[in-house]
């Protein structure tokens, strides 16, 4: 059974930097790691996910990390309904934010804020495996990074992403490697646009494990999501899902029942990726993804066939 949010709970312990309210019926199942936009929190976005987390809670686990840093000012429309639950947190630097961040200090940050999240949920009993990491606004941008850094140099074994509303360009978190092409310095301000040539001529920029982007139609930063989609996942590892709304999570069920039925279908084939027939030593696997189209952004589906040689040793 799903925990429900409590109404009379402090505002201030969004301040802890790690919000689950899940009993522990569900200390078993894998889990989603969610973080938040920018200028809410942990507290807050576990009230704006609250159908979808209980829709998918007898399947997964969702634990809500908290940003590390505060917001110069609430995000947007959150103080009309939000407003005593403060304080307000960020990801990633604003312009506006007083003294020097260099990239080692924003990336340590992050890593501090999953980290801390993780732990605390390991401590409650949790035992699930770590499959999706699931972010809205600035916590998409964040949550795509970190699936980025994951595909360069490990660290975290997340299966797939769920971006909400997230825009590019995506940010390096490895600060004492190289900075991939494509790319921006952790501590560059989420509020400066990133150059139209960034990605020009390169392709080491590709985000290539699956990713589900939920894209509003009424929402003003839509052209920027679709960047996102368009100049940094790779199309046959992403999938597209639009609804009628603007720059916000979905409440309404039939526009959640969707987002619904791709992260179970993102998660059996993820699961399933690595299960192949064999036969005299070639393996075959059938994985089948979605592609946006451009044309009205319809979905075109495909099947993959991998064909594996194996010596023995």
């Amino acid at each position: 059974m799903v925990g429900r949010y409590n109404s009379a709970q402090s505002p201030q312990s969004a301040g802890t930097g790690y919000l689950n309210m899940n009993d522990t019926a569900t200390t078993q199942l894998p889990r989603i790691l969610c973080l938040h936009g920018g200028g809410t929190n942990a507290v807050i976005f576990r009230m704006q996910c609250r159908v979808l987390e209980k829709r998918l809670g007898c399947s997964f686990r969702f634990v809500y990390a908290q940003a590390p840093f505060t917001s110069v000012e609430p995000g947007p429309d959150v103080t009309s309904v939000y407003k005593d639950c403060g304080p307000f947190r960020v990801w990633l630097r604003d312009h506006r934010m007083p003294g020097v961040w260099t990239s080692r200090d924003v990336a340590a940050g992050i890593d501090a804020a999953l980290a801390l999240a993780m732990a605390a949920d390991d401590a409650k009993g949790a035992t699930g495996d770590w499959v999706g990491i699931l972010g809205f606004s600035q916590g998409a941008k964040v949550a795509a990074s970190i699936l980025y850094r994951q595909q360069r140099c490990g660290m975290t074994s997340f299966r797939f992403a769920i971006l909400f509303a997230g825009s590019g360009p995506l940010v390096w978190l490895m600060p004492d490697l190289p900075q991939p092409r494509g790319l921006v310095d952790a501590a560059t301000p989420f509020t400066h646009p990133a150059p139209a040539w960034l990605t020009l001529g390169s392709d080491e920029h590709i985000l290539r494990l699956p990713t589900i982007h939920v894209h509003g139609l009424k929402d003003p930063g839509l052209d920027r999501h679709r960047d996102l989609l368009r100049e940094y996942c790779d199309p046959l590892q992403a999938t597209l899902l639009e609804w009628e709304g603007d720059h916000r999570m979905p409440i309404k069920s039939r526009d959640v029942e969707t987002i619904v039925q791709q992260i179970h279908k993102a998660a059996q084939e993820t699961a399933t990726q690595s299960l192949m027939t064999s036969l005299d030593g070639v393996m075959f696997r059938e994985d089948a993804y979605k592609i946006p189209v451009e044309k009205g952004f319809s979905m075109q589906r495909i099947s993959v066939y991998t064909e594996h040689s194996y010596g023995i040793a």
